[in-house]
This record gives C-alpha cells, structure tokens and sequence, in this order.
C-alpha cells in the first residue's frame, strides 16, 4: 500500500475544535522590532480579526493539499482572516526568494523555514522573536487551552504548550546566535535505513544496527550480487554531520571559530568512508554521475539499502518487493544520534500587529495536537511535533490501518527515536559548512584529489562563502 489512509470524514471532525482565545493592536505596517504589550479588547472579538497572511511555502501536492485542509478548518474559527500561501519552490528557492525580499522589504508575514536560513535572515534584523507570543496571557500558550490545544501527562502532571512539543523539537528554534524563539516546528523528519526486505529473507540477511555491522553485510551482499550496490545515501552532509555527532567529533559551532571539522578525527572518519566506497560498498547522491537519488535505484533493485529522509517515504514505497525500515546505523559504542529535519515557521516583522497576531493564530491552530497529527499523516512520511499528538484517536487509529505498509513502519520506528535528536549549531554561514562537507568525499573519489586536500577546499569555501 503505497498511500496513507485517511479516514476524511474522521479528519474533518476531529479537526472541527473549539476556537482559541487571541486578540490584537493593530498599528502600522512599518517595520516594528519591539513588541507591544496590547491592549486586549483593542481588537474586539478574535473571530472578527480581519488581516490577510502572506504565507510562503515550498512545493509539493501531499503537503499542499493537507495545508489546504488546515486552512479551511482554520476559517470556521476565523473567517475573516485570510490565509495566502504562495509556494516558492524548493528550500533553496525559497530562501533565495526570502533573501531578495529583506532588502526590497516584501517578505511574506509567516513560511516555511530551515535553521540555516532563518540565521540570515535574523542577521538581517527580519525575523521575530515570538517568545513574547508563547508567553502571552491571551493568545498564548495558555492552560485554559491545553485540552483543545494538546497536552500529555509527566509524572502524574499534565504539561501543555512548549513543554507538549517535542523537546528537541522545539529547542531547535531556540538555538540560535541571539537569544530568542525564531523558529517553531511546523512538521518534522528524520532519516530512516530503508532496505529490501526480500532480499534481505531470500539471502537471510541480519539488519545492521552499527556501522561496523553495516560493512559486513556490505560485503556480503557484493558477494551474493556482485552487480548490485549494497547501500545508497541521499544526503552527503547528513552522513558527515550525523558520524561527527556520534563519534565526539567537532564540526563547527555557534561562537568563536565556527569551522571546527578540519581536524584530524574528522579526517580519519573521511578516510574509512573512502575505503568503504573504493569496496563497492556504498554510493551517495554526490558521488553518483548525475546525481540522483538512491530511491530510485532502489525502487529499480540494483541498490539493496539507502538511507534517506522519512519526509520522502514515498519513493521508498513500492510494490516491486517488500520494503523494511530500521533505524539508521550508529558507529559502535557510541550513542544513537540523528538529525532532525523538516520544516518549521518563522514570522517577519514586516507587517501589520494584526496581520502577526494571525499568524500566530494560524500557527497555533496547525501545531494543535490533532491537526499537527493530521498533517503528518497526510504528507509524506513526517512525523507530528506534540507528544500528545501520537495519543490521539486519530493519529492510533491510522497507525492501527497502516501499521504494514512503509508509511506505518516508518512512523513506529521513528516514536522511538525522541530522545536521539540533534540539531546542529546555526550562524551566518552554517549553511556553507553544511554544504562543503557534503562535497568531501565525491572530491576526494571523483577528482582523485588527498583527503586533506578535500578538506582544504571545504574549509576555503565556507571561509570565502562560495
């Protein structure tokens, strides 16, 4: 079964839920850095707030179509607050598009955002601070909400807003340079080991839990099917990044020198990764000729496993063989971590007081423990950002019907994982060090160029920010 099942009726009433609580100064539309303490009646009755919200997106039907769902739920509450959403590509439009509009002072109110971006766009004073919202005694995350909004018991106590978000979750947002809430999460994602099960039972194979696991079963599957590419890896950097992490190594960091992982740790994890690929034993997205992803050689049979991100299960999913999900391997006696990944939501400071106060809203409707666990479930392969939203009737009964299909094994697997997340350091140039580790080793094997030389170059280009 290749498509989630979503009980749309189901959906749509649970979705149906009370109203919140909000209200505020509308002033004008100048670019205002302080926030204002409102006056709380200013603006009458929350349901009557007029404001329209510029909303960019990236693209993508599932996601779109989920959104659109959202919206119109979100409208029952508040019908006279407009929601535009505007998808603007992929990631690296979107933020190109966002870097265009600081300057010419056109960015949209709220979007979609990653940690490396909003470093950016916080260094160019555009982003909000919504800790003032969070904490807010009328429109923020109050307890008088919590049964509508979500919480989940803690050691016999119920916790409600912040504290029902996914610690590492919402930490992420809170990680940056300047103190402050600059991000919040919308949806989240992983990387998940996906692996030909068929395979796997035909030859019987043991799923790898380690690294060094992974390099035998490597080896033997080139033995079984020497025409066959063990292991794919879609992002280059992930690999780095998430090894870096496990095994203590510095790779960059929030202050003083941020390019850490020009080191000799770091050299010596590149040097194994190198011999491993010289084996036959992997590919990753850099390394092949034209840059594809391992999916659809996987989909094809010619690759066995590859590691790649929950929010694409979809191109896992297929019914050519069955298709397993495991946790992605951690180097031996070393801590499970994993990165996250995923979108979360910023808000500009460009605007109207109440065209920010919508957004808000809107953000608060979407990260409801319900909608949240619809969202998830109706995109493709992310996981909801509440912990109350996996104790929801909605979100137990579809994993109850998907529970044997791809989308199912990859939402069980990754419940298990809330306590192994990581985020990395974010600064002005976090984005270039993400990039040019993920360009080391296809340097090194495609240009026959030394390991320290491949480093050199990573370390010049986010220097130099090429």
């Amino acid at each position: 079964m290749n498509r989630r099942n979503i009980n749309s009726k189901l959906v749509l009433g649970l979705l149906a839920v009370t109203a919140l609580c909000a209200c505020g100064k509308n002033t004008s539309s100048q670019i205002d850095l302080t926030y204002v303490n409102y006056d709380q009646t200013s603006l009458g009755d929350p349901k009557s707030l007029k404001a329209d919200v510029n909303f960019w997106t990236i693209s993508g039907k599932a996601n779109g179509d989920a959104l659109a769902v959202l919206i119109t739920q979100f409208n029952k509450e508040y019908p006279n607050i407009t929601i535009n959403v505007t998808t603007q590509g992929g990631y690296p439009d979107l933020e190109q598009k966002i870097g265009d509009a600081i300057p010419a002072g056109t960015t949209p109110n709220l979007a979609y955002c990653y940690p490396d971006h909003v470093a950016n766009y916080l260094d160019a004073n555009a982003v909000m601070d919504v800790n003032d919202f969070v904490n807010d005694p009328a429109i923020g995350f109050l307890a008088s909400d919590a049964a509508t909004e979500g919480q989940h018991e803690e050691n016999g106590t119920n916790v409600y807003g912040v504290n029902d978000f996914v610690k590492q979750y919402w930490g992420e947002g809170t990680a940056y340079q300047k103190n402050g809430v600059y991000s919040v999460p919308f949806a989240k994602s992983t990387e998940a080991l996906f692996y030909n099960k068929t395979f796997f039972d035909t030859y019987s194979l043991s799923v790898p839990t380690t690294w060094e696991e992974m390099w035998t079963v490597c080896a033997r599957i080139k033995e079984i099917a020497p025409d066959k590419t063990p292991l794919g890896y879609d992002a280059d950097s992930n690999f780095f990044i998430s090894s870096c992490e496990q095994l203590g190594i510095p790779y960059t960091s929030n202050t003083g020198d941020h390019y850490l992982f020009n080191n000799d740790q770091a050299k010596a994890l590149m040097t194994n990764l190198v011999d491993k690929y010289n084996k036959g034993y992997f590919v990753t997205k850099a390394t092949t000729a034209n840059g594809s992803y391992a999916s659809t050689k996987y989909q094809e049979q010619s690759i066995v496993m590859f590691v790649g991100s929950t929010g694409g299960t979809s191109y896992a999913a297929t019914d050519n063989f069955e298709s397993g999900v495991a946790k992605v391997p951690h180097w031996a006696d070393h801590e499970l971590k994993i990165i996250q990944q995923g979108p979360s939501l910023c808000f500009f400071h460009r605007g109207t007081w109440a065209q920010k106060y919508a957004s808000w809203l809107f953000y608060k409707f979407c990260s409801r423990s319900i909608n949240s666990a619809y969202f998830a479930t109706s995109s493709t392969g992310y996981d909801p950002v509440r912990v109350s939203s996996y104790s929801t009737e909605y979100y137990t009964n579809w994993l109850a019907d998907n529970k044997s299909n791809t989308f199912g094994k990859v939402a069980t697997m990754t419940e298990s994982l809330r306590d192994n997340y990581f985020y990395s350091p974010v600064f002005v140039g976090s984005s270039n060090a993400r990039n040019a580790v993920g360009e080391i080793l296809a340097n090194v094997v495609q240009n026959n160029v030394t390991v320290d030389a491949a480093f050199n170059t990573a370390i010049s280009k986010c220097v130099n920010g090429v």
